[in-house]
């Protein structure tokens, strides 16, 4: 993978986190991304960073956080109500699922 791919990919996860927090208006579609590219492209803009330019910074997304990206754009989730809940994966006290976010009522966020 070349550096300029690697910062899409950065940039399309930092965004992706960014949007929960309303700080991105559009949520990016990563489920073109291969677990392996997602895992890779931090490290690399992280080595292409030169913090000799004044008001540049560099801000890559934690292996936790590319894990939990790629479980949400690549496993379906479930309608708790309609469909239960079934396991991603499971340990012996925890388990991994991805449900569907409740939509909010028109005018619900007015108060």
């Amino acid at each position: 993978m070349n550096i300029e791919r690697a910062r899409e990919i950065n940039s399309a996860m930092l965004n992706a986190a960014l949007y929960k927090d309303g700080l991105v208006a559009v949520c990016p579609d990563l489920s073109r991304y291969s677990l392996l590219e997602m895992v890779q492209a931090g490290p690399m803009v992280r080595a292409d960073d030169d913090p000799s330019q004044p008001g540049r910074y560099t801000m890559v997304c934690d292996d936790r956080l590319v894990a939990a990206l790629y479980t949400l754009c690549h496993f379906q989730a479930e309608v708790p109500s309609v469909d239960g809940i079934e396991p991603i994966v499971v340990d012996q006290a925890k388990a991994l699922v991805c449900v569907r976010r409740r939509q909010p009522e028109p005018n619900e966020d007015d108060g």
